[in-house]
């Protein structure tokens, strides 16, 4: 291609479209390695938490058991050495199985094919390093004795009489027996037993909150990064063509596009460096800038106006991107540098764009870059035939096209991110059931006793499902707000100067991420009945008594 060009004196360039290019899976592997170690960071956590958790519930249960060996003379730390070993027992084995699992051929490997099948790159070889697999094991075991700590140490706490004696039941709050006294009487039960134990409370919304971050979060990530890239590419472009092309075939363009166009504006584009760095940021001159519908490019304006023509100093809409990036506000100056020279422009807004860039009124481009025009956006006319001004042309950029490839890849982005729902979706349905039968199961003398008393297996139905429904409902919150925060985590570390990802809230995934706590907590309400059903009430009732 390059000798036939040069043979027939053609202005031009031959570029290579064929490969991903090196910045693109530079950019994938960056992200990668700041975004797992965050996941991975929760994962811990929660981890932990449930250790927490499910290790405090152990001593509530056995309780009498450190009473009793409080009383024949166990000391302190006796008991908590014993409580701190139960983590180091449970996450051993977890671990363990982990790394089997891990490096087994449905473990890495499989994730490994699976991954760069999206890129096209045969796996040769997958790798396991001994001193990752340490530090992750070591650290999880770590985490999981770290937060075993503060039970087994309320375990070491507990005295013989503040456990066999009867003075240890808490009166309920005379504020929330006010409230609740006007409801009836299932309704004001269950919200009255919800607030009993404000600490136990706290920590079932925590868990629940955490179970759904990984989960909430790639599909509040997938959501915003799918709609931006959906925006910019086709809801924002109403031109079928775009077109760049040398000056010296502007004129032929420009007197086909007269007699075979709809609508067609010119427009130059230059690339300049920010003063001061090596930042480039495209320089984007249109006719027309304006946030109607009916335009070739519209502006999505996320706040400032649009520029006046002919300021001194030129007025500018900057992107997104380069707003957080380098922090510019509205009304701030911007040097750019353009082939050795400075020059400043005055933001006047800021917009959603998928590259680095300034858009300013074409005619205050033109000093800048000494050019009138390089490109074309043009809608054809029916039966025009775009080939008839490719010679005149660089380049020649279809929107259908550019959009199904934009659309091609994100749905590659999709599937990538299919294993990861698995994954959290699993992880949280496992946690929210742990915790809310963890929960359920505190409740065993208090149900057995409204039991006993004769409250009918409907009317403790109805006392769990007010309960359960409040916890999904402020835990789907919490988990959604959970999953805002971690989608704004992941997008800050995983942005670059080329490559931003914009924070995109879409209230249809955050509902969903409720609906989905909520679902789950009420699930948990049959098998409370069930429970109930199963349970000897009058050795639970004696057993508590006692």
């Amino acid at each position: 291609l390059t000798q036939a060009m040069n043979e027939s004196e053609s202005e031009g360039y031959v570029l290579d479209r064929g490969q991903l290019s090196a910045e693109l899976l530079r950019l994938d592997k960056d992200s990668l390695s700041k975004s797992i170690p965050f996941i991975l960071g929760i994962l811990l956590f929660i981890s932990g938490l449930v250790i927490a958790v499910s290790l405090d519930r152990l001593i509530r249960t056995q309780s009498r058991e450190i009473a009793v060996l409080r009383t024949i003379g166990a000391s302190t730390s006796d008991v908590m050495f014993g409580y701190l070993l139960v983590p180091i027992v449970l996450g051993l084995p977890g671990v363990l199985l982990g790394i089997l699992l891990g490096i087994s051929s449905i473990g890495s490997s499989a994730f490994t094919s699976f991954y760069f099948s999206f890129l096209g790159i045969p796996v040769v070889n997958t790798h396991h390093y001994l001193d990752i697999i340490a530090t992750i094991s070591l650290s999880a075991l770590f985490v999981t004795f770290l937060f075993g700590i503060r039970p087994a140490w309320k375990a070491a706490r507990l005295q013989p009489l503040d456990i066999l004696g009867q003075g240890s039941d808490k009166k309920p709050n005379p504020l929330l027996t006010r409230i609740t006294s006007a409801l009836p009487p299932g309704i004001g039960l269950g919200l009255r037993s919800t607030f009993r134990k404000p600490a136990r409370l706290l920590a079932t919304l925590l868990a629940l909150s955490l179970a759904m971050v990984i989960l909430g979060g790639n599909m509040m990530f997938i959501s915003g990064f799918t709609g931006a890239f959906s925006e910019a590419t086709d809801a924002q472009e109403n031109w079928e063509y775009q077109i760049a092309a040398f000056p010296s075939g502007l004129e032929n363009i420009t007197t086909w596009a007269e007699d075979n166009t709809t609508a067609f504006e010119l427009t130059l584009v230059a690339q300049a460096t920010i003063s001061g760095t090596t930042k480039g940021i495209d320089l984007k001159g249109n006719d027309v800038l304006s946030e109607r519908d009916d335009a070739l490019h519209r502006l999505n304006l996320l706040e400032g106006s649009l520029p006046v023509a002919g300021q001194s100093p030129i007025q500018g809409i900057l992107d997104e991107g380069s707003s957080e990036l380098e922090d510019y506000n509205i009304g701030d100056l911007i040097s750019i540098n353009f082939e050795g020279e400075q020059h400043d422009i005055e933001i006047v807004g800021i917009a959603r764009e998928l590259s680095r860039s300034i858009y300013m009124h074409r005619g205050d481009v033109q000093p800048i870059v000494g050019e009138e025009a390089n490109g074309v956006l043009l809608i054809t006319s029916p039966g025009a035939d775009i080939e008839d001004i490719r010679f005149s042309t660089i380049s020649i950029v279809e929107k259908e096209t550019m959009v199904a490839t934009f659309e091609e890849l994100i749905e590659q982005q999709k599937a990538v991110m299919q294993s990861i729902y698995v994954l959290g979706a699993l992880m949280a349905i496992a946690i929210l059931f742990n915790t809310l039968l963890i929960n359920l199961s505190e409740r065993d003398a208090e149900l057995a006793t409204l039991r006993v008393l004769g409250a009918s297996r409907t009317r403790l139905a109805i006392i769990l499902t007010v309960e359960h429904m409040f916890i999904g409902l402020v835990g789907g919150l919490a988990g959604a707000l959970a999953s805002v925060g971690f989608y704004t985590g992941v997008a800050s570390v995983s942005s670059t100067w080329v490559f931003h990802i914009p924070v995109v809230i879409d209230y249809t995934v955050f509902s969903q991420i409720i609906g989905f706590v909520l679902f789950a907590a009420l699930l948990t309400t049959p098998v409370g009945v069930y429970r109930i059903g199963r349970m000897n009430l009058l050795e639970v009732v004696a057993r508590h008594e006692r």
